[in-house]
């Protein structure tokens, strides 16, 4: 099976051999980078107008401090309401300096501990009332399967 091909005879050649010749520059082998760049200074262009034109409409500081504390002012009075729907004290106050702040928050992590210490107790108690149900629910089941096997063995006897 060791055929040998046919020797390629002179006009069966190629005429020409081709190279592959690459006369690019090596910067522009990767067009991406190039449109990358364009796209880049485009952006920044954009971003350095639209910056020019914010800065230029921009809201007197003053009003939007206001409104911002009066937006404040409000989720204060909100957090008022809601501790004091929990059943804690109203400890925020305006102006309150971070150590008052502190102890505040202890305050009512330790009010938070209490009213969960009793929960929990309130818990257990039910759970105890439960299984005492459950148990009696038993005891009353088995009670009635007695019965029953009495009222049976009754009905049978003659």
């Amino acid at each position: 099976m060791n055929e040998e091909s046919p020797p390629i005879e002179p006009d069966s050649q190629p005429e020409a051999v081709f190279e592959i010749v690459d006369d690019k520059p090596k910067n522009l082998k990767k067009p991406y980078a190039i449109m990358s760049i364009v796209c880049l200074a485009l952006a920044s262009a954009l971003l350095t107008i639209s910056l020019k034109q914010k800065t230029n409409q921009t809201p007197d500081p003053s009003a939007e401090v206001a409104g911002l504390k009066i937006e404040l002012d409000d989720l204060h009075n909100k957090v008022r309401a809601k501790r004091i729907s929990m059943g804690l004290e109203p400890s925020i106050k305006k102006n309150q300096s971070a150590e008052n702040m502190a102890l505040d928050a202890q305050q009512s992590i330790q009010q938070l501990v209490e009213h969960s210490k009793s929960l929990q107790a309130q818990l257990d108690e039910k759970d105890i009332n439960l299984l005492h149900k459950e148990q009696q629910i038993d005891d009353l089941t088995k009670e009635l399967t007695r019965l029953k096997g009495i009222l049976q063995r009754l009905q049978l006897d003659p």
